[in-house]
């Protein structure tokens, strides 16, 4: 049998998509991602452990546990600042990270996640602060999304505007049924010079609780929407998307020959 390149075409395309897409919108690479393949400190890019209060299990390749429910004042994070070659939140920006709520024993937050981007001579920041039954911006019980943070889910933080104007922060839920959690502004700002920084875990002395971490990706491409596709830059998704781009050439190619 004759294979034409537009039988190629779809052979491949369908090879590719056998299975459904988890996303309709555009497509774009993390600059940078965590996973648990070692503790953060001992991971590429590396983390800084800011607090050693509680207690790590590391499953490796799947997730990290931060306990930190021994005692309300027990404190357990870790972040990533002021390094352009990893992390640049200067435009329009993305953060996904992947996490589940276990327990809430002290205070009313288990575990909570920050990025912050410098602006004129400080900084400014949102910070979401989870809990067993939902999510919040900082400090704002009132504003809560209301879902059950014990199951695992895929998260997204949204910067839009620039750093050094007014920025809109949209956290996504991400998943078969994609919706907005939370559209805030900046939660908060201060007067030191840094900027480009994610933290994340039990930040605080004020909350204490037990999370498990799977993922955290970032890009400074662009603010993204629920619908967007963030993938992993490893050799296999480059070969797959670079084959897809060609059979874009390709069936417009054919379409031409045809006229």
């Amino acid at each position: 049998m004759r294979i034409t390149s537009l039988t190629l075409c779809l052979v491949l395309f369908g090879w590719l998509f056998a299975a459904p897409s988890p996303s309709s919108g555009a497509v774009y690479f993390y600059d940078n991602y965590w996973k648990p393949s070692a503790m953060p400190e001992a991971s590429n890019p590396q983390w800084d452990r800011k607090q050693d209060d509680g207690v790590r299990t590391l499953v490796p390749n799947d997730y990290l546990r931060i306990d930190t429910t021994a005692a309300a004042a027990d404190r357990e994070y870790y972040e990533i600042r002021d390094d352009p070659t990893i992390i640049d939140f200067a435009g329009p920006s993305t953060v996904d990270f992947r996490m589940k709520v276990n327990d809430t024993s002290h205070g009313t937050v288990a575990s909570s996640i920050l990025a912050l981007w410098k602006h004129g001579s400080g900084y400014r920041y949102v910070r979401y602060e989870f809990d067993e039954t939902g999510v919040r911006p900082k400090g704002s019980e009132g504003s809560k999304a209301s879902l059950d943070a014990t199951e695992w889910h895929d998260y997204r933080i949204s910067l839009s505007g620039n750093a050094g104007g007014s920025r809109t922060a949209k956290l996504y839920l991400l998943g078969d049924t994609p919706r907005l959690l939370l559209s805030t502004g900046s939660q908060g700002s201060g007067s030191t010079t840094w900027s480009n920084t994610i933290y994340w875990g039990d930040m605080f002395t004020s909350d204490s609780g037990s999370a498990d971490w799977a993922f955290i990706g970032w890009t400074g491409d662009a603010a993204l929407g629920a619908d967007d596709l963030l993938v992993i830059p490893e050799p296999s998704t480059f070969l797959a998307w670079s084959l897809l781009a060609a059979l874009g050439i390709a069936f417009g190619w054919h379409k031409r020959r045809k006229k």
